[in-house]
């Protein structure tokens, strides 16, 4: 992706509908599967500029994955808590760390 879509992504991804809606499927599918999730630890592979990450209530743990140091210092402008670089071919966790893993764009 290029570096100034990461801004664009960044300024529209907490009230643009399309990632409302994203957001609003993700809840429900983690109610469904997943009911205890917001203390559940989870990782966002592929989080970009963490808006789906920033929109995960509940004192779980949170952890946000991506490749590109243009998306993840976006992602810091959010203080989330916890960001690292790195490949989702690769994962650089010990199995069973989390409790969920999602992915979405």
């Amino acid at each position: 992706m290029l570096q100034r879509e990461y801004a664009t992504l960044f300024r529209v991804e907490d009230e643009h509908w399309w990632y409302r809606q994203l957001r609003r499927v993700l809840h429900g599918h983690l109610d469904r599967f997943l009911p205890a999730w917001r203390d559940a630890a989870i990782l966002d592979a592929g989080c970009g500029t963490g808006g789906n990450l920033a929109h995960l209530p509940g004192a779980g743990r949170r952890v946000g994955l991506d490749f590109s140091p243009e998306a993840l210092a976006c992602a810091r402008k959010r203080n989330l808590a916890q960001l690292v670089r790195g490949s989702v071919a690769s994962l650089p966790f010990a199995p069973a760390s989390f409790d969920a893993v999602i992915s979405m764009s």
